[in-house]
């Protein structure tokens, strides 16, 4: 009985002493989804300092397939680049562009801190990240908005968005 007490003990301390050094140690810069209207997490993905991500969708009128690329600096995104399979209207052209394997690419380099995105019904929305293609009506249903944001965690925070993820 003493035995089991101490070893109840022990493991308190030693669950506090982990705790305490998670909340402590920086993880580095996530990608943070949450659904807008209600700020719950829907997926957070590790990204370090100059590593990409995307957005893919076709654009609603001219049906062209379009790639916005970001990246992050700190606890901020920045959009580095646009891809377009065709020019639509709305796109960048006032930036010179290069081709690259049939696209037509444009470097931006702007600063867009937080975003939102409204999924559509009408046509495929998805983010390219990590090794992942999602759609991005799998973070919420159509016609409701997802807020994607960079953020500088700690370990334990990242735990404890990847569980709020899961539920």
């Amino acid at each position: 009985m003493v035995y089991a007490r101490f070893v109840v003990k022990l493991m308190s301390i030693v669950t506090v002493i982990t705790c305490t050094v998670l909340a402590a140690i920086p993880a580095g810069s996530v990608i943070h989804i949450e659904h807008r209207q209600s700020g719950d997490t829907r997926a957070v993905y590790p990204l370090d300092d100059g590593e990409e991500f995307a957005i893919e969708y076709i654009h609603s009128s001219e049906k062209t397939p379009i790639r916005e690329v970001y990246t992050v600096d700190g606890a901020s995104i920045v959009q580095v680049r646009e891809g377009y399979k065709y020019y639509a209207a709305g796109l960048e052209f006032t930036r010179e562009t290069r081709q690259i394997d049939g696209w037509t690419v444009a470097d931006v380099d702007q600063e867009v801190g937080t975003f939102s995105v409204r999924t559509a019904a009408t046509t495929e929305q998805r983010l390219l990240i990590a090794d992942e293609n999602r759609s991005l009506q799998t973070y919420t249903d159509p016609w409701e908005t997802i807020r994607i944001s960079a953020k500088n965690v700690t370990y334990l925070e990242y735990i404890a968005y990847k569980v709020k993820s899961q539920i």
